[in-house]
């Protein structure tokens, strides 16, 4: 396969990990309880919406489009995960579905980085460079939402004091 082909497939794999994980945040959203959380997910998904905007316009520079019904295997395995951490804590309500709902998004945001970065240099290997600029902002969001998430996490589990958890919202 040809790596502009590559860089295609990664694109539209990409566009399906975005929406599927914005679904997912949608679908959790209604069980989080601390505000400041509620916050940090609305952001995300309006954020999501933005990269997946950008994600299009690289895809149209590349003369192709995105795959309509393209399941993303990493959202799919994040769902497995919770089924499996909620049978081992069937009780668990507002501060425990918070702080697993912000490890998860950690986790997530860290696995799209590194296909970020991915497809930076494979964009920049092929001359590419307005596709590599817009993967580049699209990084820039990711790490913007992970240092929220990160700078949330210890008030969320009560290890944060109250001016961290100010400084977090």
């Amino acid at each position: 396969m040809p790596l502009d082909r590559h860089l295609v497939v990664q694109l539209q794999e990409m566009v399906a990990t975005e929406e599927g994980w914005r679904d997912y945040l949608m679908a959790w959203s209604d069980q989080v309880s601390d505000a400041r959380l509620q916050d940090a997910i609305a952001h995300e998904i309006g954020a999501i919406q933005a990269r997946v905007a950008n994600l299009r316009v690289c895809l149209d520079a590349l003369d192709a489009e995105p795959i309509q019904g393209l399941t993303s295997p990493f959202v799919a395995a994040r769902k497995r995960e919770d089924e499996l951490t909620m049978r081992e804590m069937p009780m668990a309500r507002g501060q425990d579905r918070d702080i697993h709902l912000t490890l998860a998004a950690i986790a997530f945001g860290h696995l799209e980085v590194g296909r970020y970065q991915g497809m930076i240099a494979l964009a920049r290997a092929l001359g590419k460079d307005e596709v590599a600029e817009l993967l580049k902002t699209n990084l820039r969001r990711e790490h913007d939402d992970l240092r929220r998430l990160q700078r949330l996490l210890p008030s969320l589990s009560g290890g944060g004091s109250s001016g961290e958890a100010r400084r977090a919202a």
